[in-house]
């Protein structure tokens, strides 16, 4: 790599770097060193730091200060917390004799893999019935075939908030209704409990939990500039009796987090996340603003030089987040363009880190068009640091290696 060679970072959607104002946080944070849950002062302190970024976080997601207390669980990261609230869900319905044996999971087709393979495991393992929900040319699940599949069995539905892939928005309020008023009929009513993975939402939209009507709700903090290894799940039902609760701890050794995830918390990382979820709250309209004028003009640049190139997706922006953007190039492989991008010091994915080192193709594009097309694929995510600057130098890059196509 040429020392003075310009960089562009288009892959906020996998991690974004930290903000320098969640550091300082960090850096104070940092002295206070001693396990929250000890009872002596020194631990007393480091438990101040935790609930008061509990309740920033509760704070943002519309809760009221006393709704934090038994709602915000903070995890190691977003795949545990994904995790939690689906076995977590499951292992709260085996508890509860009114629920059939076999219990029943809905997701949709493009889930993130900590939702997806999971929910493969389960089904595996026999643990419950699992239905996947297709997804339309946009990436939108298919909500008649959802309300469908709700049955006495069903015990949890996870719909993602925007999808990590392709930036499809998906209609949340509308599923959770559905939800809501098939729950009225059931005579437990506890059941089928609703879980959004915001991971990608949170910084360009609304999390309101009251408003979405979601049950459960995952958030991570290295995709809102704060730190890695930080990850939190809403849980509804802070304060109702354990036996009340729509979910258990899956893991033992532990009573920290209200019983439902065991382990020393990451106090200083938690206290990162807490000042990136007040960031992000804070510049939210002006960031989806400014992020969608730099979409608008990446997709003008990609059309312009290379015509047959399209959006995997929405193209009007109805259904999508402003700072994702798949383009299917049609004739050239995503691993070539990719390792091209990345020796002109452009960073861009083919869809999930976390299946960065997988042979498969991006799901979400297989799903949408088939594989064919999404083995040609290439995302480009954006975030707080990205500029139009950011642009120009992707569009010289693509003009170098792939011309007029």
């Amino acid at each position: 790599m040429e020392k003075n060679k310009k960089r562009s970072y288009l892959d906020y959607a996998a991690s974004a770097p930290v903000d320098t104002r969640v550091g300082k946080v960090m850096r104070k944070a940092e002295k206070t060193f001693a396990n929250p849950n000890s009872l002596h002062s020194f631990g007393m302190e480091a438990r101040k730091i935790l609930e008061s970024a509990r309740a920033d976080i509760a704070s943002a997601l519309g809760l009221r200060p006393d709704d934090a207390f038994g709602e915000i669980i903070f995890t190691g990261s977003a795949t545990e917390a994904n995790n939690l609230a689906l076995r977590g869900v499951l292992s709260s319905a085996a508890k509860k004799t009114r629920i059939p044996a076999k219990p029943k999971i809905i997701i949709s087709k493009v889930e993130h893999d900590s939702v997806y393979e999971t929910a493969k495991d389960i089904k595996r393992e026999g643990l419950a019935d699992v239905a996947f929900i297709p997804v339309n040319k946009n990436g939108v699940v298919d909500v008649p075939r959802l309300a469908k599949e709700l049955d006495s069995r069903t015990v949890l539905v996870s719909v993602m908030y925007v999808n990590n892939e392709v930036g499809t928005v998906e209609p949340v309020k509308e599923i959770s209704k559905i939800i809501s008023d098939f729950r009225k009929t059931q005579t437990d009513k506890l059941f089928p409990v609703f879980h959004t993975d915001a991971v990608q939402a949170f910084q360009y939209f609304d999390c309101n939990v009251g408003s979405l009507g979601v049950d459960l709700l995952t958030l991570s903090a290295h995709k809102l500039c704060g730190p890695k290894g930080v990850g939190a799940l809403f849980a509804r039902g802070g304060g109702l009796a354990d036996n009340e609760r729509p979910i258990k701890s899956v893991t033992t050794g532990g009573e920290q987090e209200f019983g439902l995830r065991g382990g020393t918390q990451n106090v200083q990382g938690i206290a990162g996340f807490a000042e990136a979820v007040r960031i992000a709250s804070a510049s939210r309209a002006k960031e989806f603003a400014r992020v969608l004028r730099i979409r608008r003009l990446m997709i003008k640049e990609i059309k312009k030089l290379c015509p047959r190139a399209e959006v995997n997706g929405d193209k009007s922006g109805k259904f999508s987040s402003p700072h994702v953007l798949n383009v299917w190039f049609p004739g050239i492989t995503s691993d070539f363009l990719l390792m091209k991008l990345d020796m002109e010091s452009v960073a861009a994915s083919s869809g999930s880190a976390c299946r960065a080192h997988a042979p498969t193709p991006p799901r979400t594009v297989t799903e949408m068009f088939g594989i064919e097309r999404a083995k040609e694929s290439v995302r480009f995510s954006m975030g707080k640091y990205t500029t139009h600057e950011d642009v120009k130098i992707l569009v010289k890059v693509l003009k170098r290696t792939i011309g007029r196509a």
